[in-house]
This record gives C-alpha cells, structure tokens and sequence, in this order.
C-alpha cells in the first residue's frame, strides 16, 4: 500500500512538473535572499554533495542575486528531503555549513542562533507558505522549543525557486533540543539514561525502524543516529518505552506512582496534543511525531515535541480526518483505518484518567485568554503575511498553482489573499468547536454514544471488583450477578452524570461464597456486557 502510494505521486508530479513551473526575471528581494551554486549538475537524497552558499540580508534595503553574502558566503553540504514532498515541483532542502576542509562551520543565520544544521523549507501544498512557520511560533509561545523560521528567496544554479522557509533542524543542542548529549561509551549508569530523541516517522532506504513498541508502533532513531546507537542504549530506551506503556496498559495506569506519571513530563504531552488539535493536523500522532527523553538527573522523563511538519494542517488537507474544522485528530484511525500509519491510543489512554483530562481542559482554557486567543493567532498570521512581504507574487508567477487543485488541498483559492482570508477563517471556526467540545473529547475518541466499558476486573476475584468505565450520556449502570443455578447472587446500581471517565470498585464481591457466577452490565437498561467471574 506504501509503495502503491509513492508510484501514484511520482506519476502525478512528474507528469504535471512541466506544467506548473514557469521562468521567473528574478531582480530583487525585500526579504532575505539565498544563492546557492552547486559543484555537480544534479541535488540528491543522499548523498549530499557540496556547494557554494550566499545568505543576503541588507537591512531597509532590497537584497541582489550579485549582492555579497553579508549574512553566509561560504561552503554548504546539501540533499534533497522530506518523503511525499520530494515528489512535488518544488523541492525541500537540508544543508550544512562546513569549512574548508568539510568540517562543521557553526554559523548564525539570518538572527538564529551559531549551528551548522539548517532546512530550507519550501512550501508547495501548503498555499498560504505560512502555516510551518505559524505552528513553530505557536509552540514558542507555549513555552516549548520549536524551529526558528525566516522567510527567504532562493535561487539554486541561476533558477529562481521561489518563498522557502529557512528553519532549524531538531537537533540536540543548548539553542535547541536542549538535553543531554550522549557519546559511544555512555553505555552504564547515569550515562546511558539520557538524552535521546525519537520520532514516530515512515521509514525509508536509510532509516530503518529501531523497535515496536507493545502498542504496534514502530519507533525511529533520530538522535543518538541510528548507526551510531550502541546495543546497551538501544536496550535501555526500548525497556523503558515497554515500561512506560505497561504502565498504560495497567488497570492501576492513573495511580500517580504506580501509573503512566512517573515516565512523562505531562505539560509536553497535553500542549503537543492541543497544537496538534488545533492546527487539525492529518499527520498529527502518527508520522512527523518526535519526543525525547531526558537523562535521569534532568528529570528522566519522556517530552513530546518538537513540533514539526505542519504544511497539511490548518484545513489544507481533503482525505480521511479531512480539512472541515470540526472533528478529533485521534479519531484519525476511525476515518482512516486503511491507512499504513496510524494512531497508537497513547492519548485515548491518557484521556482516560480524569485527573489527566481535567489538566487538559483547564490548560486549554489558560491558552485561550492568551497564546491560544483568537486575537493572538489572527494576529500572528498577519505579522508573518506581513514579513513575506510582496513575495508570494514572485513566487506564484515561479509555481502557478494558484486557483488549481493541489494533492491533497482542501481548499482551492483563486488568489493569495483568497488562501489567507480561507486560513483566518478556518482558525477561528476550529478555535469555536474545541471551545465547545473540548470536554467531552474523551468519550469522542474513546467510544460509542451509550457507554462503553473499558476493563472489568480482576478475574478471578476475591474481595474487589473494579470497574473502568466511560459514559457520555450520563444514567443508570446496573451490574448483576447470578450462580450456575440463575439464581441472583448479588450486585449493585450506581447514577453516572455524563462524560465521566471514572474507576469505581465493588467490594460486595468478598461477601460471596467462592465458586463460578454470571454477570451481566447494564447501562440505561441496555446490555452491554455479559460474562462469568471466578469467585476464590
């Protein structure tokens, strides 16, 4: 189904390359401007080959291809990246700066802090070229580390390329991931603790999956790199993804030490999981996740973030969750089950427990008098619509796509102020249906309407029966038991409000002879769930 996918969109994008390109007269930026020229014909995903680069930022002054580098003029590495995006027209880039003699040249660029890791980011799907740069800022203003971004104009080898974003990479460094750096021989004690990054990502010809999870999720190495990772810390990180979802998996997974609290830092995976509900992400959970552990002595816990590839989200993507703003991204493997990379049901877990939803629900509502206001991202896509400045012009003239269907846009805008007026939109609709429906979240992603029973148990019993259950109507639960004999044995009937995720232990059951006995559960007189227990 992967391969099928990939053949569907080199087919598509090679046959319309031609037509949605066009020669751009290329005389001046009011925005950063790169030149790059290449010392082979051709830039590829691996290797990378090397190249000359200029970065041009004349402040109030326009910015010429023969200007001098003031910014960078020196030697880069550079390949092609990304997955599906490598088959668009318009291609994305990795590149580092080096020295001479191919060593790493730590560099600041354009007002981002010294490091040789850099992105070029080059919008094509995404029509607004804003909505990367929009969710890195949001996720700064959480609190949170996230890419850097400035916009710029580049040119490779002569040819105008139109709008890029120039990003950070997800790295381990202190003006980045800021964690722990491990060498080869951190292979004991404290050492082999921490830091590492991880990232729920498709594989490809050279990133094989390091381990699945106890979930069915396949985990991807970014840092230590994968052929770089000794066997003591590929054990050590794998255990403690094993323990962590034990844990999750447990019928004690909400006891805040027995539990899931201990493996997370839980602010990193509620604020990972708003943006991502906010932006509607379609590869939000699934693919393009990173999270990173720290070292034991930093904590030792599991961080979800940073954020990263957001240009199908914001309403911009037409399959499965779809590009409406109304709708859970973790109901994604609901809509989408065909789908080779789905959700794990870390989340629906965690939603679970009341005490992790009302934390949820009450930093969605400290968000929303601030970073998360409508008037601060309305404002915030204004200010980056305001520093591309008149680019966008130069840029749809190089890929005229405006007004056109775009894999896989959901909305088609005749104009760029069409696609930004469509983004504005979008944003505050989606803002109104979370506010609405945020609290009932756990019974939309985790069940059905009535009711549904999440564990029973333990089986065999002697003195406590506890039950995990979830309702989103709200009535009456009735729970029977019977002997062999049909005769009634005992039980009990509770009232739930609605939307209640809760645990509730019956200890009747110590009262009872030891022995065999049916049981029926009934949720506003309808069964729901039938069964024998064994009493000892």
């Amino acid at each position: 189904m992967r391969i099928i996918g990939i053949l569907i969109l080199v087919g598509c994008w090679n046959l319309s390359a031609g037509l949605l390109r066009a020669q751009v007269a290329f005389e001046s930026s009011d925005i950063p401007l790169i030149t790059i020229q290449t010392f082979q014909p051709q830039i590829f995903d691996e290797p990378r080959i090397q190249a000359h680069m200029k970065v041009i930022d004349q402040p109030d002054q326009s910015n010429h291809p023969d200007d001098p580098g003031n910014e960078y003029d020196g030697l880069i590495e550079i390949e092609l990246r990304g997955a599906s995006s490598q088959f668009f027209p318009k291609k994305g880039y990795r590149l580092e700066t080096i020295l001479l003699n191919g060593q790493n040249n730590n560099v600041p660029l354009l007002g981002m802090p010294a490091e040789n890791d850099w992105i070029l980011h080059g919008p094509f799907s995404d029509k607004s070229l804003i909505r990367n740069a929009l969710t890195y800022t949001i996720g700064r203003d959480l609190g949170h580390w996230a890419p850097r971004t400035r916009f710029c104009e580049l040119i490779i080898n002569g040819d105008y390329l139109g709008v890029y974003v120039l990003m950070e990479k997800i790295k381990v460094d202190k003006n980045r991931v800021d964690i722990q750096k491990m060498g080869p021989n951190d292979l004991t004690g404290e050492a082999l603790t921490g830091g590492y990054i991880l990232k729920i990502d498709k594989d490809n010809f050279f990133n094989e999956y390091a381990w699945t999870g106890l979930y069915g999720t396949d985990f991807l190495w970014e840092y230590p790199e994968e052929d770089e990772v000794k066997v003591q810390q590929q054990d050590y990180i794998q255990a403690f993804f094993n323990d962590f979802e034990t844990a999750l998996q447990s019928r004690s997974f909400d006891h805040p030490e027995e539990g899931y609290m201990p493996f997370i830092d839980r602010r990193s995976f509620i604020d990972f999981m708003l943006v991502n509900e906010l932006g509607k992400n379609v590869d939000g959970y699934r693919i393009s996740t990173f999270m990173y552990k720290t070292a034991d002595q930093d904590g030792g816990k599991l961080h979800m973030g940073p954020l990263w590839d957001f240009n199908l989200a914001f309403g911009n993507a037409d399959y499965c969750i779809q590009g409406n703003p109304e709708g859970w991204v973790l109901n994604f493997n609901q809509a989408c089950p065909q789908d080779g990379w789905l959700i794990n049901p870390w989340y629906d877990r965690l939603l679970s427990d009341p005490t992790y939803l009302q934390a949820t629900i009450e930093r969605w509502e400290e968000l929303r008098k601030g970073a998360l206001s409508t008037a601060r991202l309305l404002d915030l896509v204004d200010e980056l619509v305001a520093e591309i400045g008149d680019a966008p012009k130069r840029n749809f003239e190089r890929w005229p796509v405006l007004g056109t269907y775009v894999w896989p846009n959901y909305f088609v805008g005749q104009t760029y102020a069409d696609e930004i007026k469509y983004l504005k939109d979008w944003i505050r609709a989606r803002l109104t249906w979370i506010d609405i429906n945020l609290p009932q979240i756990a019974s939309q992603v985790n069940g059905d309407a009535s009711g549904l029973i999440v564990e029973i148990g333990p089986n065999p019993v002697q003195d406590q029966l506890d039950f995990y259950l979830r309702m989103e109507i709200g009535g009456s639960i009735r729970f029977e038991l019977t002997d062999m004999q049909g005769r009634m044995a005992g039980g009990f009937e509770l009232e739930r409000p609605g939307g209640l995720i809760s645990r509730y232990s019956w200890k009747g059951i110590s009262e009872l002879a030891a022995g065999v006995y049916s049981y029926r559960l009934i949720i506003n007189q309808l069964e729901l769930k039938r069964g024998k227990l064994l009493k000892y």
